[in-house]
């Protein structure tokens, strides 16, 4: 602790009251891992924590510090605050996330980690949230899907659009829900599985553990659970069980996928299907679809996306005008033209152009998709059904989503 450093991962972001500069501002810092609550320290203490990067000596941030009144007792305060609110990488906070580690390794279940936060832990109050966003007349299909993409953002911004989404799984009844969605935390590996039911608060959604574990056969057991622990806390697929209860019933099984970042293909210019990983993968989830078929069962491929994440609450350095927010419309206009073309080299090719700089968390999963629907080639036409723009000036933050249907014929 005489070298304190921050630990790996946090997401820490700048929050201040009202609008005056004079205001207090303070630091959040937010566990992804879900080890602890929120924590909140004064923005004043930004230069001391700067320096905790396990490089520093305590004495030496200290006199580095001396000009803004810092002494060593103060930096010794700051340590101590942060390693009891697990913030530091110390024997403290490794010994918590082992204990994680391992009750969530034990656990066959996988508990909700945002019911009673995102969305409501009661299954009445629920479960008439859900019937308030599905729309009886929008995205309704009368041919059976074999893919569907939905957002995975809050209901509170993107209800309306889940709701068109399932709305279209009217005449879509599947034995198996292959779960596809963003893995926010990076890793080494580009996929993870999990063997785990998932767990609403009133019901669980049992795995389908011989196509999961068919699929980690398939594509190598170490790296597909590896870190299954990124599903615990994860959103993209936990934030769609509550519109599957309503959609399709409780026989229905699932596979939950995790798909990590494309970002290293984009910088070294080259299309993840020209990587092992991926090759064996989609070889994999193929091998999977056709057994669940020769099951004489049917699936159904849920892709868990959001699309932009444009603002300088994500780190661009001016606040966003009207003219951006048109832009940003027809960047993902072109986007979504991909998407329904089934084109994921093109898909692809959309994001390297400008590096990402729309921060499109799910285009991985949505190309995966795509490759895979065009393995399996279904007739049906594919369709886009909604798109929406979730705009904050007081954060100044936009991110987009939308909905889109993949019929089986």
């Amino acid at each position: 602790m005489l070298y304190p450093k921050l630990r790996n991962p946090l997401d820490i972001t700048i929050h201040t009251e009202g609008t005056d500069p004079h205001l207090e501002s303070y630091l959040v810092f937010r566990c992804p891992l879900g080890l602890v609550r929120p924590s909140v320290l004064v923005s004043a203490v930004g230069p001391v924590i700067s320096r905790f990067t396990g490089e520093h000596s305590i004495d030496e941030i200290a006199a580095a510090l001396s000009h803004l009144g810092a002494t060593r007792q103060l930096i010794s305060d700051v340590v101590r605050l942060c390693d009891d609110n697990l913030l530091l990488d110390s024997p403290r906070f490794q010994e918590q996330l082992q204990s994680t580690l391992e009750a969530f390794r034990n656990n066959p279940v996988r508990p909700p980690a945002h019911a009673g936060v995102t969305y409501p832990n009661e299954k009445v109050q629920l479960e008439h949230l859900i019937a308030s966003y599905l729309n009886p007349h929008k995205g309704t299909s009368t041919s059976p899907l074999i893919g569907l993409m939905v957002p995975h953002i809050d209901f509170s911004r993107g209800g309306r659009t889940y709701g068109i989404g399932y709305s279209a799984l009217r005449s879509t009844h599947p034995d198996v829900i292959i779960l596809l969605g963003t893995a926010h935390q990076a890793s080494r590996h580009l996929f993870h599985l999990s063997t785990k039911d998932f767990a609403l608060p009133f019901r669980t959604f049992v795995n389908d553990s011989e196509s999961t574990n068919l699929l980690a056969n398939h594509y190598g057991r170490a790296r597909s659970f590896e870190d299954e622990f990124l599903h615990k806390h994860e959103h993209s697929l936990e934030l769609q069980l509550p519109f599957l209860n309503s959609s399709v019933g409780t026989s229905a099984k699932i596979v939950p996928i995790l798909i990590g970042s494309f970002h290293s293909f984009i910088l070294g210019g080259r299309y993840p299907d020209e990587s092992e990983p991926y090759q064996s993968f989609i070889g994999a989830l193929e091998e999977m679809c056709r057994s669940i078929l020769r099951r004489g069962e049917s699936f159904l491929l849920l892709a868990g996306v959001d699309m932009a994440h444009c603002g300088m609450a994500f780190g661009e350095k001016s606040a966003l005008t009207a003219q951006d927010l048109e832009n940003i419309e027809q960047r993902d206009t072109q986007y979504l033209s991909h998407l329904e073309r089934r084109d994921p080299r093109a898909v692809f090719e959309h994001i390297a152009e400008d590096g990402d700089a729309r921060r499109i968390c799910g285009f991985p999963t949505m190309y995966l998709m795509l490759d895979l629907l065009n393995i399996l080639q279904p007739s049906g036409t594919p369709c886009i059904l909604d798109y929406q723009q979730a705009v904050d000036p007081k954060t100044d933050t936009c991110v987009t989503f939308g909905a889109a249907s993949f019929p089986l014929a």
